[in-house]
C-alpha cells in the first residue's frame, strides 16, 4: 500500500491572529451584531425623544406668549415721512398722534490736514477728546475719555503709516487717506456723533513748532515744517440732533430720543422742512401671529405624541400629552359668551387646531379682550402634576443631539435612559 507522505505538523493560529479572524467574522454584514443594533436603537430613541422635547418646548413658549399681557397690548407706529424719522412704540403705549420736526441730525466731527507729503518733520501728534464751544475757538477736554500722543520716527514716511498709527491709538478717531488732484490729505473722523464726542488734534514738529486747529500754520511755521505738513482744518463740527415733538425741543447726541412721549421712541434720520405726523396705534398682527404659532406648535406636538409607543421616553410623552389635553380642554370649554371657535380658533375631528384667518383677524381687531380671556389658559395646573407650562425641560439642547454626536455624549445619554428603564422595571 502506498503511503501518504507527511507534510509536517499542522500550523496553529496564534492568539492575535485568532482574535483578528474572529473580529472579521463578527464584522461581516451577514453576522448579527447585538451592539450595533443596540446603538442604532438608542440613536433612534435619542432623535425621537429630542424632537418630542423640542415640540413640547415650542408649545410651552406659545402658551406663555398668549398668557403675556404685552402680547395683547402691542402697538405700532406710522410716520408721514418714515425716511426722516424712525419710530417705535412699547406695548401699552397710549394711542395718539404727535407732530415731529427734525431741526438738525447728529453729526460727528471731521477734520483734515490740508496738505501732507511726508511726516518725517513731525515728532509727535496729540489727540484729545472733548467739546468745542459754539465759536469753535475753545476746546474743553473730557477727562473721562482717553487721549493719545503718537510719536513718529524716521521710518514713518507714508500717509498710510500715519493713518495706521492713529487708528491703533484707539481714542475714538478714525483716520483715512484721501488722494485727488489737489494732493493727499489725512482725514480724521470721530467714531461717535454729538458735541461731547469732538476731538482736538495738534501736531508738534521735531523743531518744536506746534500747530492746532485754533492756530493754523503761518508762513514761518510752514517754512519750519519743510516736509509739508499744512494746517489742520475742521471740515464738519460735531453736533447733537435737535428734534421738536409737539413744539417741545429736545436734543440727543446720537439722534435717538427714548420716551419722546410716553412709550414712543424716535430716531432723527434727516432734517424735515416742517412738522410730520407720528401715529401710535394697536398692532393686531402680534396677537394674531401668536395664535397662529399656538396652532402650529400644538399640531406639531400632537404628531409627535401620536407616534407608535416605545420610540420616546414615557415621562416626556406623559408631560406632552398632559399639556395637549389641557390646551384642548381650554379651547373646547363651554362659554356663556363667544367661544374660541367663533373667533377662528377651533379643534377639528382629528384633534388638531385649525385657524380661520378671517374670523381671527376680526376678533383681534374688534374684540381682543374676549379672545385674550379665552386663550389665557388659566388653571392649566392639574392635581398631582406640575404645571406643564412652568415645568420646562432644563436641558433642551442635550436631548436634541443627533446621532452624529460624539461617542462620549451619546454614552452619557444612553446611561441616563438605562437608569430610567431600571427605575421603571
Amino acid at each position: 500500500m502506498a503511503s501518504v507522505p507527511s507534510t509536517g505538523p499542522v500550523p496553529q493560529l496564534s492568539a492575535p491572529v485568532a482574535v483578528r479572524a474572529t473580529s472579521v467574522a463578527e464584522e461581516r454584514p451577514d453576522t448579527p451584531n447585538p451592539k450595533a443594533a443596540r446603538l442604532e436603537e438608542t440613536d433612534a430613541r435619542l432623535s425621537s425623544d429630542g424632537q418630542l422635547q423640542s415640540a413640547l418646548v415650542a408649545l410651552q413658549d406659545a402658551v406663555r406668549t398668549l398668557r403675556s399681557p404685552q402680547t395683547w397690548q402691542a402697538t405700532r407706529t406710522r410716520s408721514s415721512d418714515p425716511g426722516a424719522v424712525t419710530s417705535t412704540s412699547d406695548p401699552g403705549a397710549p394711542e395718539a398722534q404727535y407732530t415731529v420736526r427734525v431741526v438738525q441730525t447728529a453729526k460727528e466731527q471731521v477734520s483734515s490736514f490740508s496738505s501732507l507729503s511726508t511726516p518725517v518733520a513731525i515728532a509727535m501728534m496729540h489727540i484729545e477728546s472733548g467739546q468745542w464751544d459754539a465759536a469753535r475757538s475753545t476746546f474743553t477736554t473730557n477727562p473721562n475719555w482717553p487721549k493719545a500722543s503718537i510719536t513718529f520716527g524716521p521710518k514713518d514716511t507714508s500717509m498710510e503709516q500715519v493713518r495706521d498709527r492713529i487708528n491703533a491709538a484707539g481714542v475714538g478717531v478714525l483716520a483715512t487717506v484721501l488722494s485727488d488732484a489737489t494732493g493727499t490729505r489725512l482725514i480724521l473722523r470721530a467714531t461717535g456723533t454729538g458735541v461731547e464726542r469732538g476731538f482736538r488734534v495738534s501736531a508738534e514738529s521735531s523743531s518744536g513748532v506746534r500747530i492746532t486747529e485754533q492756530q493754523p500754520l503761518d508762513a514761518a511755521a510752514v517754512q519750519a515744517l519743510a516736509s509739508g505738513w499744512g494746517s489742520i482744518k475742521q471740515e464738519q463740527p460735531a453736533q447733537d440732533a435737535i428734534v421738536e415733538v409737539d413744539g417741545v425741543s429736545r436734543s440727543s447726541p446720537d439722534g435717538v430720543l427714548f420716551n419722546a412721549r410716553p412709550g414712543l421712541h424716535l430716531r432723527a434720520d434727516k432734517p424735515t422742512d416742517g412738522a410730520i405726523a407720528i401715529t401710535v396705534e394697536p398692532d393686531p398682527g402680534v396677537p394674531q401671529r401668536a395664535v397662529q404659532q399656538l396652532a402650529a406648535s400644538f399640531n406639531a406636538l400632537k404628531e409627535q405624541v401620536d407616534r407608535p409607543s416605545g420610540t420616546t421616553s414615557g415621562d416626556r410623552t406623559e408631560r406632552a400629552a398632559t399639556l395637549l389635553n389641557q390646551v384642548a380642554a381650554a379651547l373646547a370649554k363651554p362659554r356663556a359668551s363667544t367661544s374660541p371657535a367663533d373667533m377662528g380658533v377651533a379643534l377639528d375631528e382629528a384633534g388638531r387646531i385649525q385657524i380661520d384667518d378671517a374670523r381671527l383677524a376680526h376678533a383681534v381687531s374688534r374684540n381682543p379682550s374676549t379672545l385674550q380671556d379665552a386663550l389665557a389658559f388659566h388653571g392649566l395646573k392639574e392635581s398631582g402634576h406640575p404645571d406643564p407650562i412652568e415645568a420646562r425641560p432644563a436641558e433642551v439642547a442635550a436631548s436634541t443631539i443627533a446621532p452624529s454626536s460624539t461617542t462620549a455624549t451619546r454614552m452619557k445619554l444612553l446611561a441616563h435612559y438605562q437608569a430610567d428603564e431600571l427605575a421603571s422595571a
